[in-house]
């Protein structure tokens, strides 16, 4: 099961996708990147994993069960605040 959502803005558009896995895999992805380093970003114990392709990013984090992918042609601090807008799992 996934949701895919993807925002329109003046000059910015990204999408935002959430993967469940019903069964667990060990599957991450494969990701087009470029070779700036990728960006370790931890948020509420999860860690997210941003990388650089040219003129677009990508923050994956993935626990086994859910994987959450953002991309997009974002700056480092807009990705990371559309990261910090994810709620705890624990939140009720």
């Amino acid at each position: 099961m996934s949701a895919h959502v993807t925002y329109f803005g003046e000059d910015r558009i990204y999408s935002v996708v959430i993967q469940h896995f019903t069964q667990p895999t060990n599957n991450t992805g494969t990701f087009e990147k470029d070779d700036t380093p990728v960006e370790e970003y931890e948020h509420n114990g999860q860690t997210f994993y941003i990388l650089s392709n040219i003129d677009s990013l990508t923050a994956t984090s993935y626990d086994g069960a859910y994987m959450t992918m953002i991309y997009g042609v974002l700056t480092r601090e807009e990705i990371k605040a559309v990261i910090d807008y994810i709620p705890s799992p624990q939140s009720p």
